[in-house]
């Protein structure tokens, strides 16, 4: 797969993903726009997977485990440095 395609797809699974609550593979891609996927028709379940795992190394998400045993998936909220808080408080 061309980098330019993936890394498409891996902003695309990111603006998928939600800060507020964790959900599994299936909404991931139920949120994902319509025409995104009409572009994209080969897009499968291992490629998902793959993204899921480099977002998780890099820290963008974070993986947990519901009562049946199901992955679900959080998007972490960015860290901000000490003077960013400082400045947001004036």
């Amino acid at each position: 797969m061309n980098k330019d395609i993936n890394k498409d797809i891996y902003d695309e699974v990111l603006r998928a993903l939600s800060f507020l609550e964790p959900i599994n593979k299936e909404k991931i891609i139920l949120s994902m726009d319509s025409e995104f996927l009409q572009l994209f028709p080969d897009f499968t379940n291992e490629e998902l997977e793959t993204i899921l795992n480099q977002m998780q190394k890099e820290k963008v998400l974070t993986v947990s485990k519901a009562d049946n045993g199901e992955l679900l998936y959080q998007k972490n909220l960015p860290k901000r440095s000490l003077w960013q808080r400082i400045k947001s408080l004036f």
